[in-house]
């Protein structure tokens, strides 16, 4: 019995809930209608979609895996599917999909269609297959445009059509025989009230990194953080709550588009003439005076300033000017250690605490920059490329290169299978001088002369046959040393150049903890007294094929 596939998939697009248009459904039909027709499905090559829609290809995992497996030569000769719109709901990109299928010598079954086979022979074929497909893409965008007015249609009553948003609950309303009918927003008293007093600090001429310092000191709930962020209050988050229009009554829908017009998933911006805005005062949390006062504190900074307050910053970037942006960690928090600056010095300091305060993260030491950098490059010089290590490293790399080339054992390969082909030959053309041309000798002559033919192209390729010669490694491996020995002055040169070996290097990122000096530190250059906490920086590097070489940061290395 011949192997078949099925792939199901149920989109987003489609609000159903039935269950005959379930994967699970799908799958059970699709198993029928396959042994219907004298096909066996194993179980790997069932190929599910749930949840996606019809117009993603590219993110769909179960449709890669179904294409992938049709290369270098599909493992089973027909797919079962319920509908050639399950494939894709987009002409261009289902087309595609079904010629690969095609091509890869696989039939198609449509079990919606009493099991009939979908056909891609013929001009007509293919005309026929185009149309249905442009039909399937139709009935997409108009499941679309009936999703998106049902939403406009509940915005414009002021319902909720979104998420939850910090200062309300979502409440559910059920009519008629139990079920859901829509759902609306109540005010939560103590979240308002941090609302209110967000817009009253920063009325008060507050800045949005003193707002977000003086709540988390007062412990005030915050919104709930992406995964794997720290939950606590940010400039970010004070931002996006004084720039709600919710709060002063206003529920705004539509400023937004999820889908580009080839049904990808890709968010724009739509005109501020499609916003659908209706007042709701009951969802009213600050007062028309309050929010103008707040927001006529924010353009007076950001003219001060002369930037725009609040704006995100880009996050650090390979290309940075600095050495150690984004390649260090506070050991406290866990949160990144940014440049700032330390009077008219740039320095580095833990951005949790720089910016959310001392609540969420107590570190506040500041560290010189370029004391740090220089203690972070003499680190990778001592435990890094310390001479025992780096000699290890070599021997174990050039070891591998001074070996010889793979082509030698080919070649010692092929020659040995020729001189036996050669012999064999001899001894077959005595057979047929000894007993005459018999048809079994004749046969295996011409496999043994094809073979013979193949060996003598093959070594031809390979040059001459001979034994390789050894790779001289010497002068690889004075030009590395000469570079391991000047690498400190090119990175003092170039940044650039020094965070591409660091980030070669490191494992994860550099990690500065607080600690207290040690006894033997000597005092700071000028007067004062030794600093009651330095950083201790730790790092780990990645190994050489497996071998760990190298132990980095082993003891306190103090920054100060």
């Amino acid at each position: 019995m011949a192997n078949a596939a099925i792939y199901a998939r149920k989109s987003t697009d489609q609000a159903i809930v039935d269950q005959e248009k379930s994967v699970t459904r799908q799958v059970e039909l699709a198993i029928a209608c396959a042994s219907a027709h004298g096909f066996e499905v194993p179980p790997e090559h069932i190929y599910i979609d749930d949840a996606v829609s019809g117009a993603e290809f590219d993110r769909r995992a179960g449709l890669v895996r179904l294409l992938n497996a049709l290369h270098p030569q599909a493992p089973f000769s027909a797919l079962f599917i319920a509908d050639k719109d399950r494939l894709g709901r987009e002409q261009f990109e289902t087309n595609h999909v079904l010629k690969q299928i095609s091509v890869a010598g696989v039939r198609i079954f449509e079990y919606q269609n009493g099991g009939q086979e979908v056909r891609l022979d013929s001009p007509i074929d293919k005309l026929i297959m185009s149309v249905s497909n442009f039909a399937a893409e139709l009935e997409r965008a108009k499941a679309s445009q009936r999703t998106r007015d049902a939403l406009q249609v509940k915005a414009q009553r002021g319902y909720v059509v979104g998420g939850v948003v910090f200062g309300y609950r979502n409440v559910p309303v059920f009519g008629d025989g139990g079920r859901r009918s829509h759902v609306v927003r109540e005010i939560c008293i103590d979240e308002a009230a941090t609302v209110r007093r967000i817009f009253s600090l920063v009325a008060a001429g507050n800045g949005l990194r003193k707002v977000a310092q003086t709540l988390n000191a007062e412990g005030l709930r915050s919104p709930r953080a992406r995964v794997g962020r720290h939950h606590s209050w940010a400039p970010s988050s004070i931002r996006a709550v004084l720039f709600n229009r919710l709060y002063k009554g206003e529920v705004v829908w539509g400023r937004t588009k999820k889908r580009d017009a080839w049904g990808r998933r890709k968010e724009s911006n739509r005109p501020a003439d499609e916003w659908v805005v209706t007042t709701v005062e009951t969802l009213r949390i600050v007062s028309d005076e309050l929010w103008a006062t707040a927001h006529e504190s924010l353009q007076s900074r950001q003219k001060a300033y002369g930037f725009k307050c609040g704006s995100a910053r880009p996050a650090a970037a390979y290309d940075s000017k600095y050495l150690l942006t984004g390649m260090v960690e506070c050991g406290v928090c866990g949160g990144t250690i940014v440049q700032t600056w330390n009077g008219r010095k740039p320095a580095y300091r833990c951005w949790y605490n720089h910016s959310r305060g001392r609540a969420v993260c107590a570190n506040a030491l500041v560290v010189d920059m370029h004391l740090a950098d220089e203690t972070a490059l003499r680190m990778i010089a001592r435990d890094v490329l310390d001479p025992q290590v780096v000699g290890e490293a070599l021997e174990l790399a050039l070891h591998e290169l001074e070996q010889p080339a793979a082509g030698a054992t080919r070649l010692d390969t092929l020659k040995t299978e020729l001189t036996r082909l050669e012999g064999e030959l001899r001894r077959y053309t005595e057979a047929i001088a000894d007993a005459g041309p018999l048809s079994t000798i004749l046969q295996a002559v011409k496999i043994r002369e094809q073979r013979r033919d193949a060996i003598r192209t093959e070594l031809k390729t390979l040059g001459t046959p001979g034994r390789v010669k050894m790779r001289d490694t010497s002068d690889i491996r004075a030009e590395l040393l000469e570079y391991l020995k000047n690498w400190r002055d090119m990175a003092r040169q170039g940044v650039a150049d020094a965070r591409r070996l660091l980030r070669a290097v490191l494992v994860g990122r550099f990690v500065f903890t607080p600690v207290t000096p040690p006894l033997d530190l000597p005092p700071r250059k000028g007067p004062g007294r030794k600093p009651r906490l330095v950083y201790e920086l730790k790092g780990e590097v990645r190994t050489y094929r497996g071998v760990n070489f190298c132990k980095f940061g082993g003891g306190p290395n103090g920054i100060w």
